[in-house]
């Protein structure tokens, strides 16, 4: 096949003069992505920061990469980010690329300007020999790149590389995998260069690991073989050095990355961590199912005796409170959780008897892993991932009876939440609520309004409480009595502040995001009338305000989607907006809740809708929103078509009844 003469432009720009590695055409899987910086934003964003100068090595002169290296790999990762034609395309692309690493895989990879471009040939070429190559260079040098603060980056995308091709072996193409020195070709780098270079950070005991392990590759037949013999000599390397790298900013990475290829899952993105609204919101996008890799036994192996290392070797108080061997400790929970149930049942009850039973010299203190930041997020894991029999021994050997206080403290209170949410049963919810509910006062005091959300939450997971949660709700909000104060119930929701503070000029203006998530859970309850009554009591003003309000507009889309919820109340709602929907259809979020409220309108209704909005179709057409509600109301039908609108309409309700038909049925 004759090549596109734009990859042939390509291909003159991004080839170097010299000696190259020659490698067969490879086909590409799409959509590989590139983990590097996903994996360097892991360091070092909770407590107890590790700064890791030691780990910058300095190379030697010789090991530095010149400049027009550095931008012949900057001008490839530009390239790459603008997409190929076609799959045969960026196969060519990363091969001619590869070949230029011939030799440098070390020096390339633990190099700021070249690393980025590593990472993004080993996330996506499909040639094993390609990573075979690297493997090889990786582990002569394998101290180096476990504890580089460039480097160790490289590491981990080639661990994750390994579990890929171990997951579809067949999507790659093998050529000639040959685990060979290719430095030993170039003239770069040669053996007894690196050798030297080893001994200055290796013991001999270490070195020999490292020879055995490497001879041992060489020798072997399959391509599979090579890759798993490689994952099992740096797991090997790693646990033996696992005091020296476990509490270390960079080398933990490679640990963690080295456990997750063990257990056959790779549950980064997973794993909690501080992180701003906007990144965690990127990261919750881009979490996926996880998927588990079948893996060899002599993996299941080394990563049981990983784990009964961690269990034995270390205090784990230590390894939960440091804010990099935590992310360690959560990646083994998970794993365990989809590996083995049994063997995280026994390590669940090792954390709790060596972390949870800790008492503070105050009695009236908590244990310190609920206090620490960094501990905090792993006694969240434990409890999200045990199973049922364990989460009850942790309630009534740990926590009952602290839960309040832990719902009062500004760290605890998250694992508090995830107790509420983790309940097993209605009959183990009605106890933490019993010991919650005398609290309520104190939890609107210290601002934990987030602990009363998981509250509400769970009364409608287990149909308990739900009445008594709401009267419990008034009283501390201070509306239950006298009778004429329990028309400001959801106002004083919405804003959390008790009836004394509310301000009545507030109506209509912004809400606060808990309140808008703790009223939705109240519309979804058995009975509704106390919040359905005092929402329209706010007045049309007020709701509009609300409808246009980002957390507001979700509280309207609860009211009229809930089942609870009466009709007359619903269609009270959308008489009390006749005359503001002109400036609801226009606005961003006001547009959704109107095609929302589309939805429950009966005919009557709709047409009272659309006939408002026909007068003002210009206004509607210069708006993005706008023309979004005129094309779900059918408004031209409706102006110029009439009676085909109408007979739209009745359709239109009738296959939407036979779809909740279906729905129910289900």
């Amino acid at each position: 096949r004759l090549l596109s003469a734009r990859m042939k432009a390509a291909k003159r720009t991004l080839r170097q003069p010299g000696e190259s590695c020659s490698h067969k055409k490879t086909t590409m899987r799409p959509n590989v992505r590139n983990v590097g910086d996903s994996l360097r934003a892991c360091a070092g964003h909770r407590s107890n920061r590790v700064e890791d100068r030691s780990d910058h090595v300095q190379f030697s002169p010789s090991h530095h990469v010149d400049k027009d290296t550095k931008s012949y790999f900057t001008m490839a990762c530009e390239r790459f980010q603008e997409g190929f034609e076609d799959d045969e395309d960026k196969a060519l692309f990363l091969e001619n690329v590869a070949e230029q690493t011939c030799g440098k895989e070390v020096q390339l990879s633990c190099d700021d300007s070249t690393s980025h471009c590593m990472q993004m040939l080993l996330s996506n070429t499909r040639s094993i020999s390609v990573l075979t190559r690297f493997m090889s260079s990786f582990l002569d040098d394998v101290h180096l790149m476990c504890t580089h603060h460039i480097g160790a980056y490289v590491m981990q995308t080639l661990l994750e590389a390994s579990l890929r091709y171990l997951q579809s072996p067949s999507t790659y193409t093998e050529g000639e995998c040959e685990y060979t020195d290719a430095s030993s070709k170039h003239g770069i780098n040669t053996a007894k260069k690196r050798a030297v270079e080893a001994k200055k950070h290796l013991a001999t005991s270490q070195d020999s690991l490292q020879d055995i392990d490497n001879s041992h590759v060489t020798r072997l037949a399959s391509c599979r073989d090579k890759v798993v013999s490689w994952v099992l000599a740096v797991g090997r390397f790693c646990l033996e050095n696992i005091r020296e790298f476990v509490f270390s900013g960079v080398p933990t990475h490679v640990i963690r990355s080295v456990v997750q290829v063990l257990g056959g899952c790779y549950v980064e993105k997973h794993l909690s961590r501080p992180q701003t609204s906007k990144k965690r919101q990127k990261t919750e996008q881009q979490k996926k199912n996880i998927e588990v890799v079948d893996v060899p036994e002599e993996y299941d192996e080394l990563f049981g005796t990983y784990v009964e290392t961690i269990k034995t070797e270390f205090d784990l108080l230590d390894i939960m409170s440091n804010n990099v061997a935590s992310m360690l400790l959560q990646a083994l929970i998970m794993i365990l959780q989809l590996k083995n149930p049994k063997l995280l049942s026994r390590l669940v009850k090792h954390i709790a008897s060596a972390v949870f039973s800790q008492s503070p010299s105050d009695e009236r203190a908590l244990p310190p892993a609920f206090m620490d930041p960094s501990a905090s997020f792993t006694v969240e894991e434990l409890l999200k991932r045990c199973s049922a029999k364990s989460f009850t021994k942790l309630w009534d050997n740990y926590i009952s009876g602290i839960l309040l206080r832990m719902s009062l403290h500004p760290v605890s209170t998250f694992c508090a939440q995830r107790v509420v949410e983790c309940a097993t049963s209605s009959e183990q919810f009605q106890e933490m609520y019993e010991e919650l509910e005398p609290g309520f006062d104190a939890l609107l005091d210290h601002q934990q309004i987030s602990m009363l959300v998981c509250i509400a939450a769970a009364c409608k997971t287990h149909s308990v409480n739900q009445a008594r949660f709401v009267t419990a709700l008034m009283k501390t909000l201070h509306c239950a009595d006298p009778e004429d104060r329990q028309t400001f119930l959801t106002p004083l929701i919405l804003y959390m502040k008790r009836y004394e503070e509310f301000d009545k000029a507030q109506l209509g203006t912004a809400v606060i995001y808990q309140g808008s998530l703790l009223l939705q859970h109240l519309l979804s309850f058995g009975k509704t009338r106390q919040v359905s009554q005092s929402l329209l009591s706010m007045g049309s003003q007020a709701l509009k305000g609300i409808a246009c309000c980002p957390c507001g507009s979700h509280v309207l889309d609860a009211f009229v989607q809930s089942d609870h919820v009466k009709k007359t109340s619903k269609e009270e709602l959308v008489r009390m907006l006749k005359g503001h929907y002109g400036s609801l259809a226009v606005d961003k979020y006001g547009s959704c809740f109107v095609m929302n409220l589309w939805g429950v309108a009966n005919l009557a209704q709709k047409t009272e809708i659309a006939e408002e909005l026909s007068d003002k179709e210009s206004v509607l057409a210069a708006s993005m929103h706008g023309k979004l509600v005129s094309k779900k109301l059918c408004l031209h039908h409706f102006i110029h078509r009439r009676n085909d609108w109408v007979e739209l309409q009745k359709s239109n309700k009738k296959t939407s009844l036979l779809f909740q038909d279906i729905l129910k049925e289900k």
